[in-house]
């Protein structure tokens, strides 16, 4: 009877290990998550640091004037006259509300082509790169991060981008947190969890991945525990609600978000604004007839979008027409994140 009672306090701490184990492999797997919920292992290379790379446009385009966009095909044979333009922007909120937004630029879109313009619902970015380079897409909006992705693959012309409340159409990256949290800058991320958008985005997880690494020697899954939300509008609205610790947005989001009421200022603080980069860029695919390619470049830089659903959208913005751009130039940081994380740009 003694040999039993000498192996309880054993058997005891045995189980408390088991039960110690148990608790810290939930909580890894609670803070350590991306969506889909179901991915409990990650590491750097699914997160798109690897080896720097060089990326580099298609070589079955040809770049004759080196600024890294694909130029129009010489052979008549290759270029196409579409009966109807088919557009589609980056979805960041509901799919029948954007297209209802856009609505007027496309009304003035088919005046200036004389052609019917549609609206293409797709997915994401993913899905927008596809159809553009498959022929489904002839004129579009990427968000920043997609850009030079649909460059280099899809042959997209970036013509212009969306203003900011500065009036220009650069934007930068914003870590907020709740006006409470405890957090002050961006070192005292190291061992708390910082949600981001998803990994399309530059501002929401391109861009404070490598900074927060270069910057400040925070090294993701082992110094900052992360998260994602799937979107600008769901990481804001996460803050506000005090459902995430920190998140990583896009200032011109930010901006949006609190002039539609989504977060008002006494919700959130800011603990780290990054270097400027463009905002979102639309253009048109590179293939497309010459008249009818001025004529698209022509709309959307004469577009007025005053008195729109568009001003709504983007309130805030100084200006009401979007803002040329020069893809070699406003796009470099772009690039040299993408080059630096070792992601190789293709289209899943």
């Amino acid at each position: 009877m003694s040999d039993n009672r000498s192996t309880h306090p054993v058997a005891l701490a045995m189980l408390i290990i088991v039960i110690t184990a148990g608790v810290a492999t939930a909580l890894w797997a609670k803070y350590f998550r991306v969506l889909p919920e179901n991915n409990t292992q990650m590491s750097l290379n699914t997160m798109g640091f690897g080896k720097p790379v060089t990326n580099k446009i298609d070589p079955k385009f040809t770049d004759a004037n080196g600024d890294l966009i694909a130029d129009a095909p010489t052979d008549p044979a290759q270029l196409v006259d579409p009966p109807t333009i088919r557009f589609a922007y980056i979805e960041e909120d509901d799919p029948a509300k954007q297209k209802k937004a856009w609505q007027p630029f496309m009304d003035y879109l088919s005046r200036v082509t004389g052609k019917p313009v549609q609206y293409v619902l797709l997915a994401g970015a993913n899905d927008m790169l596809k159809a553009m380079r498959d022929g489904k897409l002839d004129v579009a909006g990427f968000n920043t991060g997609s850009v030079p992705t649909a460059v280099n693959l899809c042959g997209f012309v970036p013509v212009c981008a969306i203003p900011t409340d500065e009036g220009t159409a650069l934007t930068h990256t914003e870590i907020i947190v709740p006006s409470a949290s405890p957090l002050q800058n961006a070192g005292d991320l190291r061992g708390h969890e910082l949600t981001l958008t998803e990994p399309g985005s530059n501002s929401g997880y391109k861009a404070p991945l490598v900074l927060l690494r270069s910057d400040f020697g925070l090294q993701p899954l082992t110094d900052v525990m992360l998260r994602y939300s799937g979107s600008h509008e769901a990481s804001i609205e996460g803050i506000a609600d005090g459902k995430y610790e920190a998140a990583a947005v896009a200032q011109d989001m930010v901006s949006r978000a609190t002039g539609a009421g989504k977060i008002k200022p006494d919700q959130y603080r800011v603990i780290y604004n990054s270097e400027s980069f463009p905002t979102a860029g639309l253009g048109y695919v590179y293939n497309l007839q010459p008249e009818l390619a001025a004529k698209i470049k022509g709309a959307l830089l004469s577009y007025d979008w005053k008195g729109s659903p568009l001003e709504e959208i983007f309130s805030g913005a100084k200006q009401t027409t979007f803002v040329p751009v020069n893809y070699k130039n406003d796009w470099s940081l772009i690039r040299r994140i993408d080059d630096e994380m070792g992601i190789q740009q293709k289209i899943e």
